[in-house]
């Protein structure tokens, strides 16, 4: 069982960035709006609580995945 107390490495915390931007991009061309709401939600939270020192700001929103929806 993972330890959820443990802080995660900014490399995860930018893997795990980069995997919801593509479930998103993903979401977004299969027209499943709800799904990608709650991503975007994900994705805000992450950012927000991993800090501007653990996750690199893309101005953008591209990441690899392209741009954000909306």
């Amino acid at each position: 069982m993972p330890d959820h107390s443990a802080q995660p490495r900014p490399v995860e915390l930018i893997e795990l960035a980069e995997a919801i931007r593509g479930l998103l991009a993903r979401s977004d061309a299969l027209g499943l709006p709800y799904v990608a709401i709650h991503l975007c939600n994900a994705l805000e939270s992450l950012e927000a609580d991993a800090g501007p020192e653990d996750m690199p700001i893309d101005p953008d929103g591209a990441g690899d995945a392209g741009p954000l929806p909306g």
